[in-house]
């Protein structure tokens, strides 16, 4: 009963607001087409924003190397912001491996993947705070 997918244009104009990606009969994936200009300007954005952070990220880390910055010792909302994490992570992996195996699609498979390798990174951080002295 619903209508058929139409194909996502790469020369649609950029009035078009929602269209439908081809997808296999039983799952249909609605996303907001924009014309390039606007995809072109949110992609520069996003970049920026990841430039600026991780040239703070390096100058902080180049900070303390240089003055011999000291540890510091987690608190209780560190763990628990860090237990949540853990538990979100592997319920997101569960679902979306058992999701991407009864629909068969690659990119759920492959997202669950990513998402037991956030848990195996949170694990290892917990490991490292844990041992590391302060």
């Amino acid at each position: 009963n619903r209508a058929p997918a139409r194909h996502c244009d790469v020369s649609a104009s950029p009035s078009t607001s929602v269209d439908t990606i081809s997808a296999p009969a039983h799952f249909a994936l609605m996303v907001p087409v924009a014309g390039s200009e606007t995809r072109t300007r949110t992609i520069r954005r996003v970049l920026a924003g990841i430039l600026v952070v991780n040239i703070l990220a390096v100058r902080g880390a180049i900070s303390r190397l240089a003055t011999g910055g000291t540890p510091v010792a987690p608190t209780t909302t560190d763990s628990a912001l860090m237990g949540a994490t853990l538990v979100v992570n592997l319920w997101i992996v569960w679902y979306e491996t058992g999701a991407g195996r009864r629909l068969q699609s690659e990119i759920l498979l492959a997202q669950a993947a990513h998402a037991r390798a956030d848990v195996i990174i949170t694990v290892a951080g917990r490991i490292v705070v844990q041992v590391e002295p302060c």
